[in-house]
């Protein structure tokens, strides 16, 4: 079996290689210029685009921003996962994905959108409240402002420093100024066949600050606890579920995820992601029996997915980065072309590295992700213990990581266990 991935930055490379070493052809096209190194040495490299969608028996769209080529291609007759040009604009324009998730009946958060950052802090001054501000097509997690004063002071100094440092917004379309829920964060994802949505469905908990407790810039992901479930639970029915008539009406094939607030009486719409997420890709592997590849031969084949993906296991991933992480210039003088160490197989999934001639693995890209380390069990208790062992497995100078990955949902647990199961 051929399989080709279209990927915007490349983060799809470690999933990739196992399928290699389990003995099949794999080819890999980075989009971005900053990334193209990324798993040399581990896969093989496309020079176009063009090249994956001749050659390949499945392609992979790892990304969004190719939505309208994968609906061309499945009309081509191609066998693609991932990506159409409805579920693109789901997730990349922000005022779309909102009123969508109205009509599909979730609950959405007062919000408002403008054109420029100017705007938007002219609102927050008119109306001072707690705002979580959000930048459709910004390609930063940084640019996710999550307030932590009442009238929004703290996100009115960041707006201001985008203003006067606009590289730090780049590719900003518009920017969503949205209420802030107090509340439980979850997320809710599930794999569609084309035909609908096919169960189980995955129930995950970020943790995007770059310090435990929550304390800290966005860095997008530090790390991840999930679990599959097989029974449409309240958080699947009251949110994601909502969304089944569009995925049967699109032909969507491929993974659909949202995140939500539960405030502890409704579930609140945060966004979409129209994609494999990251770091779970490499998580929520650790829960498939076979590997992506016989989880996507199965829905290609309108198969459903149970016995492939595990139910009722958690799989926990911590994210461990190089020092400058997440500043892009910090990580370029601090962390880049270091030499990475240790156990970096198995359940230690490989992010921003390339393999040297000489066979030493060496970090690159652009912000410092290097290992995403994961651990599974029958208890999340269990699977953290493991996550944080293989973490202990990884040898890179000066490496950084939250030691709390977890911790709040087991905290949180009464309140979350009503809600999924």
């Amino acid at each position: 079996m051929k399989i080709g991935a279209i990927s915007k930055w490349g983060d799809i490379f470690c999933e990739l290689e196992r399928m290699n070493l389990a003995g099949h052809e794999v080819l890999l096209w980075i989009d971005s210029a900053e990334h193209k190194d990324l798993g040399n040495g581990f896969v093989r490299k496309a020079a176009t685009k063009d090249k994956i969608v001749e050659w390949a028996d499945i392609i992979v769209v790892d990304g969004t921003g190719y939505g309208e080529e994968a609906d061309r291609w499945r009309k081509e007759g191609r066998r693609v996962v991932n990506g159409s040009h409805v579920t693109d604009r789901m997730e990349e324009d922000r005022a779309f994905g909102m009123k969508l998730a109205q009509q599909l009946g979730m609950r959405v958060p007062e919000s408002s959108e403008f054109g420029s950052i100017r705007e938007a802090i002219n609102h927050i001054e008119r109306q001072p409240a707690a705002y979580a501000v959000k930048m459709s097509g910004a390609d930063s997690p940084a640019t996710t402002l999550v307030s932590e004063t009442s009238d929004s002071e703290d996100v009115l100094l960041q707006l201001d420093s985008f203003m006067r440092h606009p590289q730090q917004t780049q590719g900003m379309k518009a920017v969503c100024v949205q209420r802030k829920i107090k509340g439980i964060e979850i997320g809710v994802a599930c794999w569609a066949n084309g035909n609908g949505f096919v169960q189980p469905h995955n129930i995950y908990f970020e943790h995007k600050t770059l310090m435990n407790d929550d304390v800290g810039p966005n860095t997008g992901e530090m790390g991840t606890a999930c679990i599959n479930l097989d029974t449409k639970s309240r958080a699947w029915s009251e949110t994601l579920g909502l969304a089944q008539p569009l995925v049967e009406k699109i032909g969507y094939l491929g993974q659909l995820a949202l995140g939500t607030i539960y405030d502890g009486e409704n579930f609140w719409f945060l966004e979409f992601s129209a994609r494999q997420g990251w770091p779970s890709t490499h998580i929520e592997a650790e829960l498939i029996n076979g590997g992506y590849l016989v989880l996507f031969q199965a829905l290609i084949g309108g198969v459903e997915p149970k016995g492939i993906l595990r139910v009722g296991e958690w799989a926990v991933g911590v994210v461990v980065s190089a020092p400058g992480y997440p500043w892009v210039e910090s990580y370029e003088a601090n962390g880049k072309a270091l030499i990475v160490g240790g156990q970096l197989c198995g359940k230690n999934h490989l992010a921003e590295v390339k393999c040297e001639d000489g066979g030493q693995i060496v970090t690159t890209g652009t912000c410092g992700v290097i290992v995403v380390s994961v651990g599974t069990g029958t208890s999340l208790k269990s699977a953290i213990e493991k996550a944080y062992r293989n973490v202990d497995r990884v040898v890179l100078p000066n490496k950084q990581y939250r030691t709390d990955i977890g911790k709040r949902v087991l905290r949180d647990w009464k309140q979350i266990e009503a809600l999924i199961r």
